[in-house]
């Protein structure tokens, strides 16, 4: 039992080492912690390439030969930017709504 925990500490104590090696050059910087809540910094991107989008239009001569059959693909939603915003939202209180029961289910629809 005495090995086996020994055993157990010393590949900790490898793993943890090996987690913990410093940069082979000296003047280079060491990272900064990431920002609190473990999120990342503002990532900027580039300028927007202007390239054919299969989105605008899937029959642009410019795009390249599909590997699939077209006819086959079925729409998986509303395109990027397709669902309008609530601008203006109507809230009602739980406890003064009438025209739902309690166990009846509740179904999207849209105008």
């Amino acid at each position: 039992m005495r090995v086996r925990a020994v055993a157990i500490l010393a590949i900790s104590g490898l793993a943890l080492s090996a987690c913990s090696v410093t940069p082979s050059d000296p003047e280079s910087p060491t990272p900064s912690p990431p920002a609190a809540g473990g999120a990342a910094g503002e990532v900027t991107g580039g300028p927007r390439e202007d390239v054919p989008s299969a989105l605008r239009d899937i029959s642009n001569p410019d795009l390249p030969e599909p590997l699939v059959d077209t006819s086959r693909i079925i729409s998986g939603g509303p395109p990027p930017d397709g669902i309008p915003p609530i601008d203006s939202p109507q809230f009602e209180q739980a406890s003064e709504i009438t025209w739902l029961g309690d166990d009846e289910a509740v179904t999207i629809t849209y105008d």
